[in-house]
Order: C-alpha cells, then structure tokens, then sequence
C-alpha cells in the first residue's frame, strides 16, 4: 500500500511537469500565430507585451508548483524522521528485554560452571563439614552437591534449540554426570552405612552426646576426604572437555543476541 502511495506521487510531479513544459512550449507558438494572422480580437497590446505577461504567470505557477512540492517533500520528511525515531525507541527497548534475556541466560551458564567443576571444593575457606552439619538431613545434602540434580531449572533457562553446539553442551554434561556417579557411588554407600551407624548410636545413651557429635564430625570427614582425591581426578580428566563445549556455547549465545539485536535495527 505504501509503495503504490508512492509511486502515485511520482506520477503526479511527473505529471506536473509535462503539463509545465507543454504549456511553456505551446503558449508562446499560439500567441505568435494569432498575432501573425492579424485577425479577430485585435488588442492594445503587442506579441512581445503577452509574451512577458505569459511568461510571467508561467514563472509565478512554477514557482508556487515547487513551493508545494517543497512542502510536501518536508512534511514527507518529518513523517519519515518521526517513523524513525519511533522505530529507534522500540528497537532499544526490545534490545533491553533481549539483553536482560541473555545476561540470565549468561549467569545461568556460570552457576552451572561453577556446579560442573565443583568450585565448592576448591574453596580451602568452606568446610564441606560445615555445610553438612548446619542440616538435619546432612548425609542427603552432600548427595545434592554432587549429583548435579540442583541445577535443572539453569539447563532449562538456557532456551536450547536444535544446534549442535547446544547438543554437544548437553552431551558433555550427561557424560560429567555419569562420570562423576560411578566416582560418588562408593563414597555414597560408605555415608550411608555411616549415618545408619550414627542413628542406631543415637539410642546408645553410654555415648555422651558431645562425644557422639566429635565421632560423626571425624568419621564423615574422613569418608569425604577418603574419596575427595578421586573426585578431583576426576573433574581434571572431564574439566577439558567442558570448558571447550561451554566456551563454544557462551561464544554460539552471544552471535544469537547479536543477530536478534541487529535484526531490531533493520527498517
């Protein structure tokens, strides 16, 4: 529709036009012939007095023709700089939305780094016993730090689609999981039999209780660092591996927000 508007206009002003330099170009043989005949209405005036009076009227007619194409073109303009502008702001709060969108997205990927590579461990500052002992359930918390069933919510969030880079991320830390519950499972057994110990020495009132609180703080720790060799054995031998699929991914993510940001600007 805008299109057709447009080249209504063209055919106007080229109208115009034709008609101008017709008549500019006719005006002046008609004058000249009827003065040449010498006949008819016989006026005061001589063919050079019309001729100026013509061309005099032909310029005051051009010059309010391009007055209003003047005009128009101007207004056609503003109209043109308001769409733009409109376009421009709608355009930066999109982006907004599709930077806030990215940036969660973008945190989302470092919790799970930081869950994948068990940056918890590396903290010499935080006790695993610590974090255990402050929970009723202590034995099924360290479960949870390590079975990477607490981050499903930081996989969803990073909106896949069927590219290989995503499918590869995701193959990755299947692998990881896997990997790191063949290492978990003894340990896990041991806890198990550890704290089914503790709560039948629970119903022993010959342990005194701060007794019984120093021998499950030894005992559980010495399990954990039994096995936490092993666990960092493991992370070096997978840790390759992921930092390569999820650089890719961070990498695939940012040139998807780019291309949504620069197709916003398209117009």
């Amino acid at each position: 529709m805008k299109k057709n508007k447009s080249y209504f206009n063209i055919w106007i002003v080229i109208a115009i036009t034709i008609i101008f330099l017709v008549t500019a170009i006719v005006g002046p043989i008609i004058i000249n012939s009827l003065y040449m005949q010498n006949s008819g209405y016989i006026t005061k005036w001589e063919a050079n007095d019309v001729l100026a009076y013509f061309g005099g009227i032909l310029g005051a007619i051009a010059t309010i023709i391009s007055l209003i194409i003047t005009i128009l073109y101007n207004k056609k303009q503003i109209r043109e700089e308001q769409k733009q502008q409109l376009n421009v702001i709608l355009a930066d709060y999109k982006k907004s939305n599709i930077e806030d969108r990215y940036n969660y997205i973008f945190q989302n990927c470092k919790k799970i780094k930081s869950k994948i590579l068990l940056e918890f461990i590396d903290n010499e500052k935080e006790d695993l016993w610590s974090l255990l002992i402050n929970h009723n359930k202590w034995f099924y918390n360290i479960v949870d730090l390590f079975n990477f069933s607490n981050f499903n919510e930081e996989l969803i969030s990073i909106e896949y689609s069927n590219d290989k880079i995503e499918r590869d991320f995701l193959n990755v830390i299947s692998d990881i999981k896997n990997k790191i519950a063949q290492v978990l499972r003894p340990m896990i057994n041991e806890l198990e039999q550890f704290n089914q110990n503790e709560i039948e020495k629970s119903n022993n009132f010959k342990i005194s209780y701060m007794n019984k609180s120093k021998e499950k703080k030894n005992t559980a720790q010495d399990i954990y660092n039994k096995y936490r060799k092993e666990i960092l054995t493991c992370r070096d031998e997978y840790k390759p591996n992921f930092i390569k699929a999820y650089s890719e991914l961070i990498k695939y993510k940012e040139q998807c927000r780019d291309k949504e940001i620069e197709a916003l600007y398209k117009f």
